[in-house]
C-alpha cells in the first residue's frame, strides 16, 4: 500500500490474518480518514465466517450462510452501536454450535429436513447449547426446512448470589486499597462489584456520564444518576486527572471515559477483563451476585434506570430471586 503496490482500501486489509495488529492498523487509518468509517468487528465476523466455513461440508456451510445473511447479520446492521469484541465472539461461538449441530445429524445418518422431536430431544440430552440452537431451528422451520420442533427446557431454581453483600463490601475495600492494580481496573471492579456492571458497558462510558458538582460525583451508567461514594469518587477524579494531563500524538479529541490505545477508540473490553483476571477477580461472578441481591431489594423499574438493564429482564430478575418490590410502582413517582 505505501508502495503503491495494493490500492489503499479495506478490501486489502482483509486479505490480512485476523489479528489485534491488522485491527489496530486498520483502526489507525480509519481514524486518519485515510480510510473509510466501518464497523470493524462486523467486517472481521464476515471474515472469519467465510473462512470457518471452508473447513465444513458444503451443504452445511450454505445453510449456516443463509442462516446468517437473512437472520442474524440484518439484526447485527440494526444495532444503533458499532459490533464489540463480545458478540463478535458471541456470533462465532454460536455458527461453531450450530455446525456442531449439523455434524452430529451427518453422523447419525440423518437430515435437518427429516428430523423430529425424539431426534432433537435425543440431541439435548446430552448438549446445553439450547438457545442458540432453538433460535435456529425456529427460523428453519419458519423457511421451511425442517419441522417444527420444541427445543426442550431446562429449568433451575431461583438463582443465588455467589457472594454475600457483606463479602462484596469487603472485597470493594480491598479492590479500593490495592495500588498493585491500576486505577482502570479498580474502577472497572467497582462497578461490576457495586452497581452490577458488565466491563463491555464500562469501557463504553463516556466522559460526559460523569458529573461534578459542589464536590460531588455522580456517574450515569443508564437513565438515572447515580452518585458515588467518596472512596470510588476520589478514585474517579484522579483518574480524570491523570487523563488531563496524559499526551497524545493525534488530534482526536478523547470523549471516553477509558480509552484505548487506538485514537478515537474506548478501551477493548477484553483488556479490561484482563486487567481483573491477572487480578484474581472474576467480574462475571461480581456482577451476578450483586445483580441477584440488587434484584431482591430493588424495584425492577428503578434496578433498570440505575444499572441499564430492559425492565422486563429486571423483573424477571426480581420474580426469579423472590424480590418483593414487585408491586410498588408508585416508588418511581416524583
Amino acid at each position: 500500500m505505501a508502495k503503491g503496490q495494493l490500492p489503499v482500501a479495506h478490501t486489502t486489509l482483509d486479505e490480512l490474518p485476523l489479528s489485534m495488529k491488522t485491527r489496530y492498523f486498520r483502526r489507525l487509518l480509519i481514524s486518519a480518514n485515510v480510510l473509510p468509517e466501518i464497523d470493524v468487528f462486523l467486517n472481521e465476523l464476515e471474515l472469519a465466517l467465510a473462512r470457518f466455513l471452508t473447513t465444513i461440508p458444503e451443504e452445511h456451510a450454505r445453510l449456516i450462510r443463509r442462516y446468517h445473511q437473512w437472520r442474524t447479520l440484518p439484526r447485527l446492521r440494526q444495532r444503533a452501536e458499532p459490533t464489540s469484541t463480545g458478540v463478535f465472539a458471541n456470533h462465532m461461538r454460536n455458527v461453531r454450535l450450530i455446525a456442531a449441530f449439523l455434524a452430529w445429524l451427518q453422523e447419525q445418518h440423518l437430515h435437518l429436513s427429516t428430523m423430529d422431536q425424539a431426534v432433537v430431544d435425543r440431541y439435548f440430552a446430552a448438549a446445553s447449547s439450547r438457545d442458540v440452537l432453538g433460535q435456529f431451528l425456529t427460523w428453519a422451520a419458519g423457511s421451511g426446512l425442517c419441522t417444527r420442533v420444541e427445543v426442550p427446557r431446562v429449568r433451575g431454581g431461583p438463582p443465588q448470589a455467589a457472594m454475600s453483600d457483606e463479602a462484596l463490601a469487603e472485597l470493594a475495600e480491598r479492590v479500593l486499597a490495592d495500588v498493585a492494580l491500576s486505577p482502570v481496573g479498580r474502577l472497572l471492579a467497582l462497578f461490576a462489584i457495586v452497581y452490577a456492571q458488565p466491563i463491555r458497558s464500562s469501557v463504553e462510558l463516556r466522559l460526559e456520564a460523569v458529573e461534578q458538582d459542589e464536590g460531588r460525583v455522580s456517574i450515569r451508567f443508564a437513565a438515572t444518576r447515580v452518585h458515588l461514594p467518596a472512596t470510588i469518587a476520589k478514585l474517579l477524579q484522579e483518574h480524570l486527572e491523570q487523563l488531563e494531563t496524559r499526551g497524545s500524538y493525534h488530534p482526536i479529541v478523547n470523549e471516553w471515559l477509558f480509552p484505548g490505545i487506538v485514537p478515537g477508540q474506548h478501551l477493548a473490553a477484553g483488556t479490561g477483563i484482563g486487567l481483573l483476571t491477572r487480578a484474581g477477580l472474576s467480574v462475571r461472578a461480581l456482577r451476578t451476585s450483586r445483580l441477584v441481591l440488587l434484584s431482591q431489594t430493588v424495584p425492577a423499574r428503578v434496578l433498570a434506570d440505575v444499572i441499564g438493564i430492559s425492565t422486563q429482564t429486571a423483573h424477571a430478575r426480581s420474580i426469579a430471586s423472590g424480590g418483593t418490590w414487585q408491586s410498588y410502582p408508585e416508588l418511581r413517582r416524583g
